[in-house]
């Protein structure tokens, strides 16, 4: 693609977006705002601390420093969106500059896609060229950042552009670089503390164990900790001289709030929590098995940020969210180390194996962690369709997965102005994301055994999966129209809401096992054909040589 069209496309974008400039805009609009005036009016040592607003900085230093230097600007535009106050803050100027600050930082996920593309050039990863053009449309007019970032208000694109172009010095075997990235992004959004496993799996085994040498071995150990160390000291050294270390962490971590947020996102716990409720609904009206409930009245839908305790079914800690992200991971974890440079693996290969890790690892913590946001959908969804894209496995996974996805993040704009907008935009990005998957992307890239488990094994699945995406309009008619109009939508508000969770989240859920089994049971054939002929000349040199 020429580099006309490839600024046509984000000049598009960036005219589509800014359409929605005074659209609706959630509480993390002034969460926003109320940084900048935090980081500007007050010395670093009370960014921390400071409660004259309820909503308190509670992202890492480096996002900190990135909404200081946001506010230099800010105060030139109105000097009012620096000053700390506890009522929100709005006019044009603010409008304006926080909308256009998504929009410009968000151009450091198309130059991550610039990089990516020739990373995967060079080692041999079977990108398809025909797929360039679509990544550029799908990523500049994702309808989850459009959303999430555009409407809703924050910074995923920019974010995920930094996770991206991390991803593209690991293919690039540029460790020590991709180490520094990695450990800057975390110190931006802790969130991504949930990918960590897979690049410390990926680094240890293809940098670090690389070489049988045990010289060689510490050397690198040493490069690779001297990096992050170094990292983590520019964003916390201060805070530990100060001896502020656990005020942060409190702020990062807050346990307290709860295994969900008060709109479910569509993941395990969403499960949980509607089976404990209907539990609960027949242990009241037919069964009475539970004389030792909890209470009487299942509070999980309240729409509060609490603690909240299940009615019949056993009370979840954080740590059995981790423990259960964990056990997960491992599987795909145990394949990253299997198919490594320590066990003579080619480039190819493990590029391919380490995207697959960073998809499971996301997953398995949106699926099973603690106060997960329904927004952390975006965190798997991005790297999983980029994935798709540049190797063409996974269509109808990855279309079916993020259907579900992107229809779970409409419940984010409640406003009726926005609507039609939101609507007609989720089912055209719908249109598109089916006609570049099943139309656009060549399908001979893929090894006969990949079509023959396609044809044989995942049929089934598909038709109970494509008749699961058409419930989504029986879905919609029922909590848009038939709901409120009922008794029973006046009487249970927050039933459309648990609905389109809960419905959302079976598919989710399954595609997350499914995507599981897939990667541990059919790595070692189902791989694009780039990948299949790369190893084929590995293994045809090693018999040469014998």
């Amino acid at each position: 693609m020429s580099t006309g069209v490839l600024f046509s496309v984000i000049a598009a974008a960036v005219a589509f977006k800014a359409l929605f400039f005074f659209s609706y805009h959630s509480t993390d609009f002034e969460v926003h705002r109320n940084w900048i005036a935090i980081t500007y009016s007050l010395p670093i040592s009370e960014w921390y601390f400071d409660e004259t607003s309820i909503w308190t900085l509670d992202y890492p230093p480096f996002f900190a420093l990135f909404e200081w230097l946001l506010s230099f600007i800010a105060a030139k535009i109105d000097p009012i969106i620096c000053t700390i106050t506890p009522n929100p803050y709005i006019s044009n100027g603010l409008i304006i500059f926080q909308r256009l600050s998504v929009i410009v930082s968000e151009f450091l996920m198309f130059a991550a896609l610039v990089k990516i593309r020739h990373s995967l050039k060079l080692s041999g990863s079977g990108f398809l060229k025909r797929s360039y053009y679509p990544l550029w449309i799908l990523f500049a007019f994702n309808f989850g950042l459009l959303i999430v970032d555009h409407i809703h208000f924050q910074y995923n694109g920019f974010l995920l552009g930094l996770l991206i172009l991390s991803m593209a010095h690991i293919i690039e075997e540029n460790y020590i670089f991709a180490s520094l990235l990695f450990t800057a992004l975390l110190n931006f959004k802790h969130i991504f503390i949930y990918i960590a496993p897979a690049y410390f799996v990926h680094i240890l085994m293809n940098y670090c164990m690389g070489k049988r040498e045990l010289s060689d071995i510490v050397s690198r150990f040493v490069k690779v900790g001297g990096v992050v160390t170094l990292v983590m000291i520019s964003s916390f050294g201060y805070f530990i001289y100060m001896n502020q270390l656990m005020q942060i962490f409190s702020r990062l971590f807050p346990f307290n709030r709860g295994l969900c947020h008060a709109y479910w996102a569509p993941n395990f716990w969403s499960l949980y929590n509607f089976v404990d409720k209907i539990l609960n609904f027949l242990d009241d009206h037919f069964l009475h098995m539970w004389p030792q409930k909890i209470s009487t009245t299942a509070t999980m839908t309240s729409g509060l940020v609490e603690n909240v305790e299940h009615v019949i079914l056993p009370a979840i800690t954080p740590l059995h969210t981790t423990l259960l992200s964990l056990l997960f991971m491992l599987p795909t974890l145990y394949i990253s180390i299997r198919k490594s440079r320590f066990f003579n693996f080619t480039s190819a290969v493990i590029s391919h194996v380490f995207l697959k890790s960073v998809i499971v690892t996301a997953w398995s913590c949106f699926i099973f962690g603690w106060h997960v946001h329904e927004k952390a959908v975006l965190m798997f969804l991005l790297p999983l369709n980029l994935f798709t894209l540049i190797s063409g496995e996974y269509r109808f996974l990855t279309f079916y997965v993020s259907t579900l996805g992107y229809y779970s993040l409409i419940p984010l704009i409640p406003t009726n102005a926005e609507f039609p907008a939101v609507i007609s935009t989720y089912l055209a990005h719908t249109c598109i994301h089916w006609l570049t998957l099943f139309r656009i992307l060549p399908v001979n890239n893929i090894n006969e055994r990949s079509k023959l488990d396609q044809s044989r094994i995942s049929h089934a699945i598909q038709r109970i999966g494509c008749l699961h995406l058409w419930g989504l309009i029986l879905l919609f008619i029922f909590t848009n129209i038939v709901l409120p109009l009922s008794y029973l939508g006046q009487r249970l508000p927050y039933l459309p809401l648990m609905l389109t969770s809960v419905y959302t989240a079976m598919g989710i859920f399954c595609s997350f096992v499914i995507f599981i089994w897939s990667t541990t049971t059919t790595t070692s054939y189902c791989l694009p054909t780039a990948v299949v002929e790369s190893m084929k000349k590995v293994n045809y040199v090693k018999k040469k040589k014998q």
